[in-house]
């Protein structure tokens, strides 16, 4: 053993073998390549214990506690597909995005990237075999979705304004922002029904294969999913943006990209947005 190397030179050395790819000779070997270091360098020769014996069983740990994280980021989507289905792609995921982030909060941020990359290219299939292929995507995304809203530092604790959307009438700037916390998607299919039955142990039936939109959001400490039409979607999508827009501008946007006329979609939003405010979707100021 070595006893001379740096700490910096012992951790990088340790991380290329915990986190690289490949059987642990693989990741030896590359990790002597890059160091000029070998296990027998850096770890203490025991009796009871071969060293790559030893150093195994760190990687071999390491690995299946990534695959509990993994498993408890992304609970319907491992009851979609059973253990062992699941358990291959995240080692796969694992394997191919090895985990550069001292917090496992973003362990799976690139899952539902990982499966669009890895889904295969179906262009003679139907409707329904594509549909099937899409489905883990959105549900991957789903959970995704329902992390960021669980962690994103939200409304509770502070005083929020009371919705004044009537002032709007009377031709007051109205200004009306999306929710900290807000997650929008739009999905090849309606899922929200469908990823609460898979979250309880049931086997719901493939959802229709239609465009839909799914608004995930925190409201008092409590997560929020609900489902969006096409200008409830759009809406929100322009209330994210980072500039501060009054009402009324945001609306005629909403209502160009929506297809909907101006005058039906202020009707409609009139009623919809007090509702919004409360499920956790948008909040005044």
């Amino acid at each position: 053993m070595q006893t001379n190397q740096t700490l910096s030179t012992l951790q990088h050395w340790l991380t290329a073998v915990l986190v690289g790819k490949g059987n642990l000779y693989e990741k030896t070997a590359r990790a002597h390549h890059f160091f000029g270091l070998t296990p027998q360098d850096i770890i203490v020769q025991k009796r009871d214990l071969p060293i790559e014996t030893r150093l195994g069983v760190y990687t071999t740990g390491y690995v299946l506690r990534l695959l509990e994280c993994v498993e408890a980021d992304l609970p319907a989507l491992r009851a979609y597909w059973g253990e062992d289905l699941f358990v291959m792609f995240a080692k796969a995921y694992l394997l191919t995005k090895p985990s550069t982030s001292f917090s496992l909060y973003d362990l799976t941020y690139d899952f539902a990237d990982f499966l669009q990359k890895t889904r295969p290219a179906l262009p003679d299939a139907d409707a329904h075999t594509n549909a099937q292929y899409d489905l883990p995507i959105d549900l991957a995304r789903i959970e995704r979705a329902r992390i960021e809203a669980l962690r994103r530092q939200g409304t509770e604790g502070t005083t929020t304004q009371e919705p004044e959307f009537f002032a709007f009438f009377t031709g007051q700037e109205v200004y009306v922002q999306a929710h900290p916390c807000l997650q929008i998607l739009q999905l090849k299919m309606p899922l929200r029904t469908y990823y609460h039955k898979l979250l309880v142990g049931e086997q719901p039936e493939m959802p229709e294969i239609k465009t839909a939109y799914l608004a995930v959001s925190r409201m008092h400490y409590r997560l929020q999913m609900n489902d969006l039409n096409e200008w409830q979607y759009a809406l929100l999508v322009a209330l994210q943006s980072e500039q501060k827009l009054p009402l009324h501008q945001v609306l005629h946007t909403t209502s160009q990209q929506a297809n909907v006329s101006y005058g039906v979609l202020l009707a409609e939003a009139n009623l919809w947005l007090p509702q919004a405010v409360q499920m956790g979707l948008v909040v005044m100021g």
